[in-house]
This record gives C-alpha cells, structure tokens and sequence, in this order.
C-alpha cells in the first residue's frame, strides 16, 4: 500500500481539478498535478479503484471524498497583501484542498459602494496561482450558495474582520464555520487603496499574530 500521504495529495488533486474545470483530470492531467511520471499515476489510480476511493475515469467516490478535509474560504482579494497571504496560509494549514470564492464585480459594487480596482477574471487568476490555494472559483452573482454547493466544503473560514454574507446566514451548519485570528496591521485594502490616492508613502506590514479578544 502506497504512502496515504500520496493517496490523500491524489484525492485532493482530483477534487480541485473537477471544481476548477467542471469534469475530472486526465491521467497526464493527473500526473502533472502531482508532479510524477505518467506510469507512476496508473499505477496509483488502480490502487484508489482496488480501494473504492475513486474510478476509472478519475472521479471520487464518496469514500474517496470522505479521506480528504475541504476548506472553503471568499474575499474580494482586489489588492492581494500580506494579509491575504497569511489568512490562506493559515487556513491551508487545517484542510487538505482549499478552496477561494472570489468575489464578482457586481458583488464588490453591492458590499463594498465601489468598484472593483481589477476585474474578475484577473483576480480570480492571481488568487489561483497561490501556493496555499488548491482552486479559486468565481462567486455567482445570483445565489451565494451555488458555489458553496458546488465545492461542499467540510469547513467554511471566515477572516479576522469578516461576516457571514446576509445571504448564507442560517444556511451554513455553525460548526462548519472557523473564525480565523491572523491579522496583519496596516495592510486593510481600503487603507491601501487610499494611500494611492493621496500619494503616500507604503508602511510595512507587521508580523502576524493572533487578533486581539
């Protein structure tokens, strides 16, 4: 039996790649993913179909799904900082696939009273090619639930200084949901945004430490 360490990276590679492309991952898909020969990934994959934790065609059974822990984590991320770094770095620490809902435009236009400094598609990019993020997936500007169906994650993470969106509240289980307390002083993106505005010079980020209370 393989190294369950290299099961569970299978797994939560699978899972990524059918929330982020809407079908499952070929085997060369696979095994770029997971950085190994072609060889190498049938051989695994037989191993996950002999267990019953995924078929043939590289979709996860619910045994397969039940070994991996999924963490589901939504922002703006408009001015990606060292906050944002932290808080996704902290919340990859707890789960094996974390996955980022990233604002739309129109949404950021609601909560927020302005508009977004980069558009969707660039933000939902940039956060994709984290090293903490397994997949990013844009926000659905109808039903703040859609995206939470569609990943289901075992764990909802909220920021330091982030609610609950109107719409999910009383719809999410609250044990799901995980109150991260990193916090990063002088790095709020309003605070960033103004400074550009005013000209003024950039203040060095702290370093993290639990928020107060």
């Amino acid at each position: 039996m393989r190294d369950e360490r290299l099961v569970r990276r299978a797994l939560a590679a699978m899972f990524s790649y059918a929330v982020g492309r809407g079908r499952p991952p070929t085997l060369d898909e696979l095994a770029s993913e997971l950085g190994l020969e072609r060889g190498t990934v049938e051989e695994l994959v037989s191993e996950l179909v002999e267990r019953g934790l995924a078929t043939r065609d590289l979709r996860l059974t619910d045994r397969g799904r039940g070994m991996i822990r999924v963490g589901l984590i939504g922002g703006v991320f408009d001015i990606l900082h060292v906050g944002h770094i932290e808080t996704l770095r902290e919340a990859k620490k707890m789960v094996d696939v974390l996955a980022v809902v990233v604002a739309r435009n129109s949404t950021v236009r609601r909560f927020k009273g302005r508009d977004a400094v980069m558009d969707e598609r660039d933000r939902v990019r940039i956060v994709s090619s984290l090293k903490y993020v397994d997949v990013a997936v844009l926000g659905s500007e109808e039903d703040f639930m859609r995206p939470v169906e569609l990943i289901g994650p075992d764990v909802i993470f909220l920021g330091y200084d982030q609610e609950m969106p109107p719409q999910l509240r009383g719809k999410i289980p609250e044990d799901k949901v995980v109150r991260l307390g990193v916090r990063v002083d002088n790095v709020k993106t309003s605070a960033i945004i103004e400074r550009i505005k005013r000209g003024r010079p950039a203040r060095p980020a702290e370093s993290p430490g639990a928020s107060p209370g």
